[in-house]
């Protein structure tokens, strides 16, 4: 009797792998948007915006409160992950947790910050005062690419040859 049970329930748990992923992933993907004239075109007019004070560099901002679904391709990535890993069962605990978010802030809304540096270019997005993180990373993000980070210790570490010398 158990057996039977664990072959019928084995291939079910499968099935769900990653399906979590694939609701933090859907809606309107802000990593395509570059520039604040582009951001303006695809959401509108912004219900607040301005000058950040205590920023070390002047950096300007857009927010928006808005009902669309967001999609957070950098937690889909980790959801996608922790379901490989859990083998799926984590997908029990995540699938509620995922829609249950969805659906709060699209009944409730959700505040969506731009930030710009003086050009206009978009420096990064907060989603309810946390940073989205994209996946892949898109062009206008800051920060080094794994190519970067190797470049920048080989050059480290040829400086630090011809200091020794």
């Amino acid at each position: 009797m158990k057996r039977s049970t664990i072959l019928i329930l084995a291939p079910s748990v499968f099935l769900t792998c990653g399906c979590a992923a694939s609701i933090a992933r859907s809606g309107k993907d802000l990593g395509t948007l570059a520039t604040r004239d582009q951001v303006r075109q695809s959401l509108g007019a912004p219900d607040s915006s301005g000058q950040h004070i205590l920023a070390a560099q002047p950096e300007f901002y857009d927010e928006y409160r808005t009902h669309h679904k967001i999609a957070d391709t950098g937690k889909a990535q980790t959801l996608a992950t922790t379901s490989t890993m859990s083998a799926g069962l984590g997908e029990f605990i995540m699938i509620p947790s995922e829609t249950f978010i969805a659906a709060r802030r699209l009944i409730f809304g959700q505040s969506v910050e731009f930030n710009y540096d003086e050009a206009g270019n978009v420096t990064s997005v907060y989603l309810d005062r946390q940073r989205l993180s994209f996946w892949p990373k898109p062009a206008w993000s800051s920060g080094p690419t794994a190519g970067d980070n190797a470049a920048s210790i080989d050059q480290h570490s040829k400086q630090d040859r011809a200091a020794a010398r």
